[in-house]
């Protein structure tokens, strides 16, 4: 005769595995599904915020650049009063004394470098010719020909923005027209190196930023002889058709060194990430123009998202590890409440086989009585 318990416990075995099995791994599969597809979405959700954070980070960089420019901009014209308003300044320019010029405005220029940045002096007759470049005495009667001078002469106010130099140096310039007993005498123009703006602008916006010039606008020659004369390095080959100007960040990773390379409008709306000494890096562009509205450059604006990135990885570990806990706390419910429908139906199982077992066994019996019986 048979073993009933083996019979009973391998059926049990194959009835549990017939419950337990068609719930738990849909429910399971179903759990890591939605865990995989709420982790993509994280990932997606924070790479869409450091990307559309780029372009208001350039929108800022914009807006603060040129507020920076148009503050140092009225400072410089409210200076300019101390030199066309001093008498002995307006009788050397209008005796045409230029070493008296000099001798007056020297001093008042020291003290302004000194003290507010300010790189330049010229003063410029009616005809746009330099009468005299306080900063640079030796050259004069040279006939200018920029953008703010001439919107200066052309209109009788003041006009200022910021003008490419020969040496690659952008120069902000305040033009003032000079009269004197209300007749147009000449010009005043003051000059300021603007290579103090970046670092501001990087500590308010929290970005760093690389002044890149289109050589087209520039010679190597002076380009050069530009860096020696500031103290400065710079390689004219490093890109093909633009040089870096001036940089907060000492090392451009090159991957946005080569997107520097192409055309502005190119990769003016794009927005790329590099990763640099274990750090991650995002960066977009700002177009440079002059006061003409020439586009002669680019600002590179460049934002270490390190930090997000490390955040975002982190949330990550908390989100799986959650969903992990949570799908072991929901496999475990069902599990144990699966073993207890599974107990009851095993235990009737148990039942039923032991019943059927009996039965059989008086049935046996039965036949035996029967046979005896027609023996008899």
């Amino acid at each position: 005769m048979p073993n009933t318990n083996l019979i009973t416990t391998g059926s049990a075995k194959k009835i549990g595995q017939a419950i337990k099995l068609p719930i738990l791994i849909p429910l399971f599969a179903s759990i890591m599904l939605l865990l995989i597809i709420f982790t993509i979405a994280i990932d997606h959700i924070q790479h869409k915020n450091i990307n559309d954070d780029i372009p208001a980070q350039l929108d800022s960089v914009s807006q603060y650049f040129n507020q920076f420019l148009a503050s140092d901009a009225r400072f410089i014209g409210e200076t300019t009063h101390i030199v066309k308003d001093n008498p002995n300044i307006q009788n050397a320019w209008l005796t045409k004394d230029r070493n008296a010029l000099l001798a007056l405005t020297a001093p008042i220029f020291e003290k302004l470098r000194r003290d507010y940045r300010i790189t330049h002096l010229y003063f410029i007759d009616i005809n746009n010719t330099c009468f005299l470049r306080v900063h640079n005495p030796p050259r004069f009667g040279d006939r200018l020909n920029r953008f703010t001078l001439k919107s200066a002469s052309g209109t009788i106010k003041p006009s200022w923005g910021i003008e490419l130099g020969p040496y690659g140096t952008f120069t902000l310039r305040v033009v003032q027209p000079w009269f004197v007993n209300n007749t147009l005498t000449g010009f005043i123009e003051f000059g300021e190196e603007i290579d103090h703006i970046a670092p501001q602008v990087k500590d308010i916006v929290n970005v760093d930023l690389a002044f890149l010039i289109d050589k087209s606008h520039l010679s190597r020659e002076n380009w050069q002889e530009g860096r020696k004369m500031m103290g400065r390095t710079g390689d004219w080959d490093m890109m093909p058709n633009c040089v870096i100007a001036d940089s907060t960040m000492p090392d451009i990773p090159p991957e946005f060194i080569q997107l520097a390379c192409l055309p502005h409008e190119k990769h003016q709306n794009g927005v790329s990430t590099a990763k640099l000494n274990g750090l991650s890096f995002s960066a977009g562009f700002v177009k440079l123009s002059d006061a003409a509205g020439s586009e002669v450059g680019d600002i590179l604006v460049i934002k270490n998202i390190s930090k997000e990135h490390a955040s975002g990885r982190m949330l990550l570990a908390v989100v799986i590890t959650l969903c992990f806990l949570i799908a072991s706390l929901l496999v475990s419910f069902f599990y144990i409440h699966i073993a207890g429908i599974e107990k009851h139906i095993i235990k009737a199982h148990t039942s039923l086989a032991a019943e059927i077992e009996k039965r059989k066994e008086v049935e046996s019996e039965l036949f035996i009585h029967r046979d005896n019986l027609e023996e008899l």
